[in-house]
């Protein structure tokens, strides 16, 4: 009866230890998606700034193309009040005009663009800022399951000494029985 007890201590005992490597591996794979999500992340936040600089940018060329703007028609104002060269400022304007309409609204293509794919890092980062979030609650729970397990483990160490000890002093009863038994049959 003993026996059947040690056996299905092992039997327990490896299930534990099986137990134990897959949350190993669990928490292995958790720290290499953390890993990911992290290099991710920071690029994406590396992108997020490169976008941002980007706008500025094109927010102070689009201000430098409204002040050239205004001071071609200051001086078109110009041209208009003297009574030489007001068809051919107004027509030089017209030009200028025709290509700063054109660079604004080349500008503000390029702006749009910049802004969705501001959008869609900062969708990103969010996404990854979740997974992060999901891998170290992953992380907690491999832990946690883990130390039980340790716990456990511990327990059925310490019974299985037990039962080995009690084993050993069965046996030990059962030879000085034994020994009893040869010395009545002698007699």
């Amino acid at each position: 009866m003993d026996g059947g007890k040690l056996v299905k201590l092992k039997a327990k005992l490896n299930e534990i230890s099986s137990a134990i490597d897959d949350a190993d591996a669990r928490k292995a794979d958790a720290k290499a998606g953390m890993i990911e999500a992290s290099s991710r992340l920071e690029k994406a936040e590396s992108e997020g700034n490169s976008i941002k600089r980007r706008i500025a940018l094109l927010g102070k060329e689009v201000a430098d193309v409204n002040g050239r703007n205004e001071a071609l028609s200051a001086k078109i104002e110009e041209q208009m009040n003297s009574s030489t060269g007001i068809e051919g400022a107004r027509r030089e304007l017209e030009e200028l005009e025709v290509e700063g309409d054109e660079r604004t609204q080349m500008m503000e293509d390029e702006l749009r663009h910049v802004r969705m794919m501001k959008e869609e890092t900062v969708t990103m980062i969010r996404a990854a800022e979740q997974r992060a979030v999901v891998m170290k609650r992953e992380v907690e729970k491999t832990k946690i399951t883990r130390e039980t397990l340790e716990k456990r483990a511990a327990v059925l160490e310490a019974n299985i000494k037990q039962e080995k000890e009690e084993a050993v002093m069965w046996e030990e009863t059962l030879i000085q029985i034994q020994r009893e038994l040869e010395d009545m049959e002698c007699k």
